[in-house]
């Protein structure tokens, strides 16, 4: 076919510079985001102009173009209806793009934020075929990594539903090693399971976030069951939040409105999807296949209840689901590099979990490494009998152990070592030996401890013991050094954790010298885990003022200093003229961190604040004025500090302190008496700016009417009585 450009819709090209891809693809406006890439709309000039989507990478070269490319290798040899085709790969520039079929309809974001919902039989439908999509992208090796309601794109009247592939494929065989540096994956946070959220992925971490997905659009909510406003928060929640079951769920909601076929229905899918969210991937729901087959029964189910089968709206949506079988046929000769992969060879793939998470096996490998002690026992015969009731994984034979263990660790420091892996034992009384063990040893256990935060790979087990050495530390200060070193872990939520237990240690001083070391770290996550554990501290860290300020200065991460900010507005009052200094800082962000953290200080830091709107930084006054409103709304005692602030030299901040009455909650008829003591001032533009605030009051500033209308009948000067006027017709609701 002949490649003549005069085929490209006039519309589209006159006025705009469009960028044509192979002389074929028309690239049209942005229509979204996610994570490095963006999404456009396109147009093939050669097939009647049929609509497209493209992907486009920015960057090309590193892992993140090979992903890239092997996403397109995947999904153009996988044709299902439930999956968004992928149809040309291209190379422009500098950037990469995929382009896949054009789909009309809404995605779940969108359609949760509409009052109409679908209908259960529907909405079982969506999660039956979403699930079978989902499969047959595990059956190809491959991990989504993105399911979240933005992925699942629904036309009711037509009956699409596509599972987008807009997140991340990761193959489970090859990009393992890969996963530690996918900072990108925080763009799905609260529908990313327990171990995606530490770098450990799994086919149930799809299946996790499909569930949260699920359970959020079951209920027809504009947030995942785990989303906070805050990653940390968010993250806690994954971990440890167990959301109510959609039963309970459905019944606050319709209390007296479902039928007995109804309150079962929704308690099974209820039990599968809290099945999909089993903190513990061995627990839960084990693969794709065998959750589509629960929601395609419960679909089933639902039609046979007359009214739920009366409440279907779109036929089309209930439209059998195509089956993965033989008949769909899958080319994916480049999956290995040239090696044919059969339907039947990738139903029996499995996959092997990136860590045990047994308990006992965990002794199992103690009891082979107890070994080494035997260069410094007296005992042979004794240690190998210690490693044979480890083998053996009998509870009594631990608990027997561990005593033994213990008592050489007491004499032999070298031993303490194999005594910290049983804080992570299932069993109560192994863990409570072994810390009343450590107890005695005491601060000779520090370095062993150290060793282990280093060397061991489960997150949950350093977890574990970073929590345990809150309990510790309320005794005894040598846990000090080991949460230092805990605040330096490569794991975000160990690091938070190790944050939180420092502030139940009751040694200030030594604590303080640790994290003042900290604080000079290169590493920006190191300084601010330090910041945010001296807010945890509050007023015991008023010692390091000095120092932060200093930080504040030279710090070049942004992130640190408004953490600097926090803190410091968590230690009190003495704290308040270096948030007050930093009201001069050249970042805006921290100007403005330092305003609303002196607001929320509250009563206490008005004298602060009042003496410092005698700064000559004008700019530095206009912030002070702007945190004494946030504290008016609460408390008439900012009045007299905004009154002076009317009296400003500089009009940008008298203005803004007459908007600051506005907003006085507290004692308004106070406001107002001061405000009208203002219209004796010699200067004029004093009294111009205490009518701006009895304005800006409105009909709270009742009790000012007598004086402004004598104020109208009196002043020779138009500019105030314009503004008293104005003034007047606010305070009576115009």
């Amino acid at each position: 076919m002949s490649k003549d450009k005069s085929q490209v819709p006039s519309p589209l090209i006159e006025g705009k510079n469009y960028l044509v891809l192979d002389d074929r693809y028309l690239l049209g406006e942005q229509i979204g985001s996610t994570g490095c890439y963006q999404l456009f709309k396109s147009f093939d000039i050669y097939e009647n102009h049929r609509q497209l989507t493209i992907k486009k990478l920015s960057s090309r070269g590193g892992e993140e173009s090979k992903r890239f490319e092997k996403e397109f290798e995947i999904l153009a040899n996988i044709n299902y209806p439930h999956l968004l085709q992928a149809y040309d790969y291209l190379e422009h520039g500098n950037s990469q793009y995929i382009l896949f079929e054009f789909v009309e309809g809404f995605s779940f974001d969108e359609l949760l934020q509409q009052e109409k919902k679908l209908s259960l039989p529907e909405l079982l439908a969506v999660a039956h075929k979403v699930t079978r999509a989902l499969e047959l992208l595990h059956m190809t090796q491959t991990l989504h990594l993105g399911i979240t309601p933005g992925n699942i794109i629904v036309h009711p009247e037509e009956g699409t539903v596509k599972l987008l592939s807009l997140g991340e494929q990761i193959d489970l065989v090859k990009d393992k090693d890969e996963l530690g540096q996918r900072e990108d994956l925080n763009y799905f946070l609260p529908y990313l399971s327990p171990e995606l959220v530490n770098k450990s992925p799994l086919e149930q971490s799809d299946i996790f976030s499909l569930c949260a997905t699920l359970y959020q659009i079951f209920l027809w909510k504009r947030h995942s069951p785990f989303y906070s406003e805050n990653a940390f928060s968010t993250i806690l929640k994954i971990e440890s939040y167990q959301p109510p079951s959609l039963l309970e769920q459905i019944q606050k909601e319709f209390p007296e409105d479902l039928s007995s076929a109804e309150e079962k229905l929704w308690g099974e899918i209820s039990t599968i999807i809290a099945g999909g969210l089993e903190k513990d991937p061995e627990k839960r729901t084990k693969s794709a296949s065998e959750l589509a087959s629960s929601f395609q029964k419960l679909q089933k189910k639902s039609l046979s209840i007359g009214h739920l089968k009366k409440s279907v709206a779109h036929k089309k949506l209930l439209a059998p689901c195509e089956k993965i079988g033989r008949k769909l046929q899958l080319d994916l000769k480049k999956l290995k590099a040239g090696e044919k992969i059969t339907e039947e060879s990738l139903r029996q793939f499995k996959v092997t979990p990136v860590r045990n998470r047994s308990f006992a096996m965990g002794f199992l490998a103690l009891a082979l490494v107890i070994s080494a002690i035997l260069f410094f026992l007296s005992s042979q015969n004794n240690l190998n009998k210690l490693i044979q009731e480890f083998r053996d994984l009998n509870t009594e034979k631990r608990i027997a152990s561990i005593q033994e263990i213990g008592e050489i660790a007491s004499e032999n420091p070298e031993a303490i070592r194999f005594l910290i892996p049983a804080l992570n034992d299932e069993n109560e009384k192994v863990k409570n030996i072994a810390l009343q063990y450590i107890e005695k040893i005491g601060d000779k256990s520090t370095s062993a401890f150290v060793q282990f935060l280093r060397d061991e790979n489960s997150w949950e087990k350093r977890y574990n013991v970073v929590s345990i050495l809150g309990e510790i530390g309320k005794k005894q200060p040598f846990v000090i050094p080991i949460l230092a070193e805990a605040l330096q872990d490569p794991d975000t939520i160990i690091r938070w954790k190790a944050s939180d237990t420092f502030s139940l240690v009751p040694y200030t001083e030594e604590v303080i010298s640790h994290l003042d070391k900290l604080l000079q770290d290169e590493r920006e996550y190191v300084r601010l885990h330090a910041t945010h554990t001296l807010a945890n501290l509050g007023p015991r860290a008023v010692s390091v003022i000095t120092q932060l300020n200093k930080i504040l200065a030279e710090d070049p991460s942004e992130e640190v200093k408004q953490a600097i900010i926090s803190a410091l507005g968590e230690m009190g009052t003495e704290a308040i003229p270096t948030i007050i200094s930093a009201l001069s800082n050249q970042s805006e962000t921290i100007k403005q961190k330092s305003t609303t953290i002196l607001g929320e200080m509250g009563e206490k830091a008005i004298p602060a604040l009042k003496e410092g709107l005698g700064d000559e930084d004008w700019a530095v006054r206009y912030n002070i004025v702007s945190a004494l409103a946030e504290i008016s709304q609460k408390s008439s005692k900012a009045i007299p500090a905004l009154v002076e602030a009317i009296k400003d030299s500089d009009r940008i901040v008298r203005w803004n302190a007459a908007e600051a009455f506005s907003g006085v909650k507290k004692q308004p008829d106070e406001a107002v008496k001061a405000l009208l003591e203002l219209f004796d001032d010699p200067e004029i533009y004093v009294r111009l700016y205490a009518l701006y605030a009895l304005k800006n009051m409105g009909e709270s500033a009742q009790s000012s009417l007598p004086s402004l209308q004598k104020l109208v009948k009196e002043d020779e000067n138009g500019i105030l009585t314009e503004a008293a006027v104005e003034a007047i017709t606010k305070i009576n609701g115009g």
